[in-house]
């Protein structure tokens, strides 16, 4: 249990200094962290209720968050959080179960993936394709998109 509690308080501590647009973007409450369940509160004013069922994937958006400036709201490039079905939806609006939460960054921040070509028309063939990040990614770009998964449990969760 200590190295759970010193791990948690030590992300915040890591995200402390973390400036988003020039303000200071922080968990403001962090010691309620170590409850069962609450309310973590961000700088920014974002709120996330968590309780023991869903501590960890609530923890688990937070550090994404922190860790790549994110914040959730309504603006062109700004992402949206449905924390009642546990949906977060990128700023193409493209939605995914909260638990996929820490691959999305190389795919729909980073453009891992693509190289800046045209892909109207274009029809990409993806083998292995985890969770779907990456063919929903092509398809958002105009490409016609077949996706194999043969992991049972990646199929499943690209569902």
């Amino acid at each position: 249990m200590k190295y759970k509690i010193s791990s948690m308080l030590a992300a915040y501590f890591k995200f402390k200094t973390k400036t988003v647009n020039g303000k200071k973007y922080t968990i403001k409450n962090p010691l309620v962290i170590l409850k069962k369940k609450g309310t973590i509160k961000l700088t920014n004013g974002d709120t996330f209720i968590f309780n023991k069922d869903n501590k960890k994937d609530i923890l688990k958006i937070i550090n994404f968050l922190l860790n790549e400036g994110i914040e959730f709201g309504n603006g062109k490039y700004q992402w949206k959080f449905d924390q009642k079905n546990g949906i977060i939806e990128t700023h193409q609006g493209i939605r995914f179960k909260m638990q996929t939460v820490g691959l999305l960054d190389e795919t729909f921040l980073y453009q891992i993936h693509f190289s800046g070509f045209d892909l109207k028309g274009k029809t990409v063939v993806t083998a292995g394709a985890y969770i779907g990040d990456t063919p929903l990614f092509y398809s958002y770009y105009g490409a016609k998109v077949f996706a194999f998964e043969p992991d049972p449990n990646s199929f499943k969760k690209a569902e």
